[in-house]
């Protein structure tokens, strides 16, 4: 069997409410995919009223011709209407060049009436078959075969495929066989939806596709991370600012990206690391007076850079991404200790207090797995590898080379 979907800005599985789910009370232009080939399709209705069930007529154009003019100009789409029965959904299209054989195109129709039914849930006993492409020929055996999915097939009469004499089979040159037409079922009975199933399978299919569409998107993303930075990027530890950056694994996050197209996109990176100001005091009596001991420390480090993201993979609400990022980062440490005699004299201070900064360029390699809660908020997961070197140690590092795990939300705005 053919695997056939839809591709469009919305692909909507509930057609049982025709101005509510498809667009067609004009015109609709559809992409299939068929083994990688395309395949365009040009739909239309003849109302714009609420009708459930209605009939379906599939036409089949021949090779040569332009499919938008053609499906534009012809005029099985404009039958006059005169019972309920009469309103239609009409679908326009060829056949793909890499379909040879009957079999493969009994096939191919089989596969685009089921697709189309579970995007538009039409009534499937009274679904039509014309072929205008004369070059489209069966044997009376998959003529009876395609009657179990279409109620009648049109054809011309100098056609091989009318002197099969089939009761199924009509002259499309014919307008006076309307009745006929609807009183035509097709040789297997097929359920018909009901309105309020049909409804909530619109209804979720919309939320469902909503999740799915990416492009033209900004996202935002805030998260927290536990970050780790290689061994052989830590050096001893750093006595005159009394920081281990290696020891500060709490990273924030933010990502802010765009989506140009539904797989690529731009990025900008936003990370940060801080440790408080901390101080410890020590008060010590002697014979003539008081000594305070102390010592304190402080850092920080934060990076900023432009990158694309990359979507591999995206089903329904889960969506995977690759990010590659490149930017500066800065990274500060302070400390020191100092005495302060007071004595009956006055007061004596011995203080030694050091401060470093280090700036450098880093590169981030990111692999996001994210679930969509909703069309606007998803859940944000990473896991992070942090290229960066710098010129001289600095809080008992060289380098903020390693790699970081994260988790946190996100936000979808058009």
């Amino acid at each position: 069997m053919y695997k056939i979907k839809f591709r469009s800005t919305i692909i909507i599985t509930s057609f049982l409410l025709i101005t509510s789910s498809l667009k067609i009370s004009g015109q609709e232009k559809r992409i299939l995919i068929l083994d990688d080939k395309t395949v365009e399709i040009y739909a239309f209705s003849n109302t714009t009223q609420q009708i459930s069930n209605i009939s379906a007529n599939f036409i089949i154009l021949p090779e040569n011709v332009s499919l938008e003019e053609e499906a534009n100009n012809d005029i099985i789409k404009n039958e006059k209407i005169e019972f309920a029965t009469d309103y239609s959904v009409y679908y326009y299209l060829k056949l793909p060049v890499n379909i040879y054989s009957e079999k493969q195109t009994v096939l191919f129709l089989e596969s685009i009436v089921k697709e189309t039914f579970n995007s538009d849930f039409f009534n499937r006993n009274k679904v039509h078959l014309y072929l205008k492409d004369q070059k489209i020929l069966f044997t009376c055996e998959y003529l009876e075969q395609l009657n179990n999915y279409f109620a009648s097939i049109w054809t011309t009469r100098n056609n091989p495929n009318y002197e099969c004499d089939k009761n199924f089979i009509c002259d499309i040159n014919n307008s006076n066989l309307r009745a006929k037409k609807r009183n035509s079922n097709t040789a297997v009975h097929y359920e018909t939806v009901k309105a309020n199933k049909a409804l909530e399978a619109k209804e979720d299919k919309e939320f469902e596709n909503s999740l799915e569409e990416l492009d033209k998107k900004f996202q935002i993303s805030f998260a927290v991370g536990y970050n780790t930075i290689n061994k052989k990027y830590r050096t001893e530890f750093d006595q005159e600012t009394l920081i281990d950056f290696s020891q500060l694994n709490t990273l924030w996050n933010i990502n802010a990206n765009y989506m140009f197209t539904k797989r690529w996109g731009g990025l900008l990176n936003f990370g940060l690391i801080y440790k408080k100001e901390s101080k410890s005091q020590e008060y010590k009596s002697t014979y003539n007076g008081v000594i305070i001991s102390g010592n304190g420390s402080g850092a920080g480090m934060f990076k900023l850079g432009l990158g694309i993201r990359y979507i591999p993979y995206s089903y329904k609400r889960w969506n995977i991404a690759t990010d590659l990022s490149y930017g500066i980062l800065n990274a500060k440490a302070g400390g020191g200790t100092g005495n302060i005699t007071v004595y009956s004299g006055g007061t004596y201070s011995d203080i030694e207090r050091v401060e470093k900064e280090e700036k450098t360029n880093y590169v981030d390699l990111t692999a996001n797995v994210n679930y969509k809660l909703g069309k606007i908020v998803f859940l944000y997961s990473s896991f992070n590898y942090s290229f960066s070197k710098f010129d001289n140690e600095i809080g008992s590092v060289k380098g903020f080379t390693g790699y970081t795990i994260s988790l946190g939300l996100g936000f979808n705005f058009n």
